[in-house]
């Protein structure tokens, strides 16, 4: 933005370590950048592997001391080793919890508090962090669960409602997005139910999007797939909006969402949201559309019918602006790294 209310901070350096891309954390990057110096490292690790990028760990050596403050996303390894490196250095630490961390879904092999080694390795970052910000008051109460620590901080992921706009005449589509689709995401992201509840909306064109490969897909579904479903596949981010421009629908049946990025990116372009009542997602939605009970087709079902003959779009827009604005964010996250380094 080029008219911010106050100057940027330029005596203030923060280490932004980035643990993978993706919009959120390019957004919060961005946003940091209006106001303080921002330095990016990216942090290569496989926890499953037990291998991190040596290189990795010299530049957060090499930066730590010369920034004021760390800031980054999930508790992760990534996290455990920056804490430790900050208490070593008398730096101040700044992680964004984004929900897996503090998950514990076993059925679906889902959530870090699901083992014991990382239940330990989390429950540290969050007793040891200088300041914890929970995406939803779900996450909060989450992280709660796990530790004492008093420095959490309520901030809602922000929405560009400007760029994720209205445009054009809505059609009868109802949609959903999904990455990396699996046996176990397939059931975490309610994919399955998503696909059989086309079946009751023969005339209605049901869109799966999403970075997958469509055989998989169908191996893990385990049913026929409806006629009236369509695969589109991976669309890039910076595309993504002319469907949400498109679709009247934007379904999330998931088993846990800590926040939902693109069911707010589609609700900023008035789709009209159907999500179960699980996690963060009533939370999100408030009154502005509906819920449905998880892996319960009838209810899903009942659920998009409404939603088909409502009006609801403007609603879903308005709760947007003035919830999970980007500039609400910004704001936010620049007063709690300030309050931060004042104490």
């Amino acid at each position: 933005m080029d008219n911010l209310d106050q100057p940027r901070t330029n005596a203030v350096t923060i280490l932004f370590i980035s643990p993978k891309t993706s919009s959120f954390i390019e957004s919060d990057v961005d946003m940091l950048k209006d106001y303080f110096n921002v330095k990016v490292i990216n942090f290569t690790f496989n926890i499953k592997k037990i291998k991190i990028s040596l290189c990795s760990i010299t530049n957060l050596l090499t930066n730590i001391g010369s920034s004021d403050v760390l800031y980054t996303w999930f508790g992760d390894i990534h996290s455990f080793l920056a804490i430790c490196i900050c208490k070593l250095f008398r730096k101040k630490s700044f992680i964004v919890i984004g929900g897996y961390e503090v998950a514990n879904n076993p059925e679906i092999n889902y959530g870090l508090m699901s083992k014991s080694l990382t239940k330990i390795m989390v429950k540290f970052i969050l007793d040891n962090a200088d300041c914890i910000i929970a995406i939803s008051k779900f996450i909060r109460d989450e992280i709660i669960k796990y530790s004492e620590n008093k420095k959490i901080y309520l901030i809602y992921n922000g929405v560009d409602h400007e760029r994720f706009c209205p445009y054009g005449i809505k059609e009868n589509i109802v949609m959903t997005v999904a990455n990396n689709i699996s046996s176990d995401t397939i059931k975490l992201k309610g994919i399955d139910t998503f696909i059989k509840s086309a079946k009751n909306f023969s005339n209605i064109k049901f869109i799966l999007i999403g970075d997958y490969n469509i055989q998989d897909v169908r191996d893990c579904i385990g049913f026929d797939i409806p006629s009236n479903v369509e695969f589109i596949g991976f669309v890039p981010n910076k595309s993504l909006e002319k469907w949400y421009q498109r679709a009247k629908i934007y379904c999330q049946l998931s088993l846990r969402e800590s926040f939902g990025m693109a069911l707010v990116e589609a609700m900023s372009c008035q789709c009209i949201p159907v999500v179960t009542n699980k996690a963060a997602l009533p939370e999100i939605v408030g009154k502005t559309g509906y819920c449905a009970k998880y892996n319960d087709i009838e209810s899903v079902t009942d659920a998009i019918r409404e939603a088909l003959d409502s009006k609801k779009g403007d609603d879903a827009r308005e709760r947007v602006i003035s919830l999970f604005s980007k500039d609400i964010r910004r704001e936010k996250l620049k007063n709690v790294i300030l309050m931060m380094l004042r104490k």
